[in-house]
Parts: structure tokens; sequence; C-alpha cells
């Protein structure tokens, strides 16, 4: 008697791509559950499917007010997500917020200052231009040492 497949399972054939080939499997369906739930959930928030186990999908999101409103109407997502083969065992949504990650600040060292020709062709530049603004910020960005 053979054993069952597991979709998501490692086999013993090669170790090292194994577990890669795996977690690729893993992507795909959940980037394949992801596309299936994008005509029926809110379409302002930029959903992201995290599981789907026993019946319960996880969704992320990185809008409170979205999250909110998903829960509130969650039975009657439940109820249009069933409708698809992949879904039909759908019992709950579970939804998590998930922030974005701060952008990364690179340091760097000072510029060094404008060399003479430059600074006087910026503030030739800021006597020419009519916005008063402009020629403020080129005055100051020639003035810097």
């Amino acid at each position: 008697m053979k054993r069952p497949v597991h979709a998501f399972a490692t086999h013993h054939q090669d170790l090292k791509t194994g577990g890669l080939q795996s977690l690729q499997a893993q992507m795909l369906y959940l980037e394949k559950l992801t596309q299936l739930t994008k005509p029926v959930l809110p379409q302002h928030e930029n959903w992201q499917v995290v599981s789907f186990q026993e019946g319960i999908l996880c969704v992320a999101a990185e809008q409170y007010a979205a999250v909110s409103q998903l829960r509130y109407l969650q039975t009657h997502y439940v109820k249009q997500l069933r409708n698809i083969t992949e879904f039909k065992n759908l019992r709950a949504i579970r939804v998590i917020v998930e922030a974005k990650p701060a952008p990364k600040v690179v340091p760097h060292l000072p510029l060094p200052p404008l060399d003479e020709p430059t600074r006087q062709a910026i503030l030739e530049a800021a006597t020419l231009i009519h916005d008063r603004e402009l020629s403020e910020a080129l005055q100051r960005l020639a003035s810097k040492k």
C-alpha cells in the first residue's frame, strides 16, 4: 500500500533541494489562493493569504480599517469564497495586521562643499528665476559651505 502524498511534505530523494521545492510549492499555492481571494475581498486593500488549514483562511493586511471591515463582514465573505472550489471547506477567516517594515535609512558621509564656479553658477541661476521660493532655495544651497 502506498503512502498518501502530502502537498508540502519533504521527500527523501534529495534533502538539499527537497525543502526548497516544498517551500516553492507552498509559496505558489498561497499565491494562487491570494489571487482567488482578490475579486471577493475588499478591493482597497492588498490582501495576502498567509495560510489555509482546517477550514480557516488566514489573511494579512496593512491597514486596521480594512481588517475591521473584513472582520465585520466575515460571514458574507465566507459565503462568497465557498463558491470557489479551493475554498469549499472554508469555515472562517482569520485576519492579521502586518505593518510594512520601515524603510532602511542608509547613512552617508556629508557632501563636499561646492567649489566657487559651481556656487557662482547657482547664485546666477537664482537671480534669473522668477519663482521666489525656488530662488531662495537656490541661494541657500549656494551659501552652504
